[in-house]
């Protein structure tokens, strides 16, 4: 399935757009343009968590299912280090 693949991309873009919120907001940085700001703000923060959690729910019932696909190690690695930093950050912070 192609598509999963494909879900654990967006999901790491929205992550890095989370990393970079989270620097813009604890350095009080902005953007001259606010349709960029705007835009990093809504994928960091929102679309992120939502796309993770989709992302590896699927996951989770593939490998209880038994249904393996390709995919990256470091691209799993790397979200999975994400997901676990925004669940302490939205939950414990």
């Amino acid at each position: 399935m192609v598509r999963l693949l494909f879900m654990h991309r967006v999901a790491f873009i929205c992550n890095l757009m989370f990393l970079l919120a989270c620097i813009f907001r604890h350095i009080g940085w902005q953007m001259h343009q606010q349709w960029a700001d705007g835009t990093i703000i809504i994928l960091g923060f929102f679309v992120s968590p939502i796309c993770n959690i989709i992302t590896w729910g699927i996951q989770i019932l593939r490998k209880i299912t038994k249904q393996e696909e390709a995919i990256p190690t470091y691209l799993l690695t790397v979200n999975l280090i994400f997901f676990v930093f925004q669940i302490v950050y939205f939950f414990l912070t």
